[in-house]
Parts: structure tokens; sequence; C-alpha cells
């Protein structure tokens, strides 16, 4: 899950003495290339690194060409992208390049936007989940956000941080309750502009489906 242009950087970065940004296109570099900085030092291949400069471009490059290669990725990897409104795809491919360095962590992250058939992580489940209070802050969650107007990431945050001072749970596992409920994760993008991407209905019906799943377990 390596974008060609990170791979470029990164091999450049190995063989070429590069002062100041180490991040870059070819065609940038080229510009100011002057052969006396070419290394003929051993070089140690070292993936975490290609990782780190992969994420960077990640972040850098126009979100339409991010989109473009995500998707002509996931092709060669065999990875389905279920269908979505393409606003609803790009903004959610807009918030997760920021939590992640490479393709298939971005389509990790991404799944559970795009499948509302998501599974929940054990952790989320044991760790959360199963406290007594998760019921009541799950339904407070609902209610509160099915009352909401105006759904936008400032709300959102308002609305979360009034439900978290009710003394249901502590602020920590209100948020971890709702984030998991939402996307089956403990670990997203930002809680609030999370759920402002998902949507009120969509928020809503995950949030039904979860204490749904709550009162099997």
């Amino acid at each position: 899950g390596i974008l060609s242009r990170a791979l470029m950087n990164y091999l450049a970065l190995l063989g070429w003495r590069v002062e100041g940004d180490e991040i870059f296109t070819i065609e940038e570099k080229l510009q100011s290339f002057d052969p006396k900085d070419i290394s003929n030092k051993g070089v140690i291949f070292d993936y975490q690194k290609l990782e780190w400069v992969n994420g960077k471009h990640m972040r850098r490059i126009d979100l339409e060409d991010l989109k473009r290669e995500f998707i002509e990725w996931a092709k060669y990897a065999g990875k389905e992208i279920p269908s979505v409104d393409e606003r609803y795809f790009s903004e959610t491919l807009r918030i997760c390049r920021e939590k992640v360095n490479t393709l298939s962590q971005l389509y990790d992250i991404m799944y559970p936007f795009m499948n509302d058939d998501y599974e929940y992580e054990k952790d989320y489940v044991e760790k959360f989940l199963k406290r007594e209070e998760a019921e009541r802050v799950l339904e407070e969650a609902k209610k509160a956000f099915k009352d909401l107007n105006s759904w936008n990431m400032e709300e959102i945050e308002k609305t979360l941080r009034d439900l978290s001072e009710k003394g249901l749970a502590s602020k920590k596992v209100v948020f971890q309750l709702i984030r998991g409920a939402v996307t089956g994760k403990l670990v997203t993008p930002g809680l609030f502009e999370t759920i402002e991407v998902l949507g009120k209905e969509r928020t809503l019906k995950r949030l039904e489906r979860t204490l749904q799943f709550l009162k099997k377990t």
C-alpha cells in the first residue's frame, strides 16, 4: 500500500544527500539536482521510514489524486470498496488519511465508514460495551443526537461534552463507548469529525444497532 511517488522519494533519500525537507516529488528535486549530492555510502532499507514517507505523501497530495490511487490499489489488492455516495467517500477519505501511513491501513480504517455491517473489536466489547453503564450512555447519546438540529462538528462536540458531564461515566468511557458504537473500533479519526461525516441518520442507526447487539450479549 505504498504510493509510487513516496517510493521514489524514499529511494532518492537512500542514494542522495538531502538537506532540508525530506518529503518531495522527483520533479521537485530534479530542479535542484547536483551530481555531487549523490551518496556512495552503504544503504539500509528501512520499511518503517518508507511508511513514514508514504504517510506524509498521503496527507500532502490532492484528495482526488489519493482517491484515484486508493481505488486502483484496492482493485489490485482484491479489496472490495462498498458503493457509497461520492461526497461521503471523499469526506471519509479526508479525515481517515490523517491517521494512517499506508493504503492498506487506510482501507482498514475507512471500512467501517463504508460498511454498516461492521464488526466490533474485542477490546471495545470487553473494556467498554460490557460496562454496567454502557446501555444508559448509548441511549442518552441516541436521544441527544436525535434532538440535535444543526449537524456540525461544533454542535456534536458540545452534545458529547454535555453528555459526559451528566455523571453517567467518565469522559473517556463516554467517548469510547460512542466511538466504538458507530465504528466498531477504538482508534478512529477524531470522534467529533467522525460523527459529523457519518451524518445524523447513519449515526442514529449505528447507535441503535449497537444497543441491539448489547442486548444480545
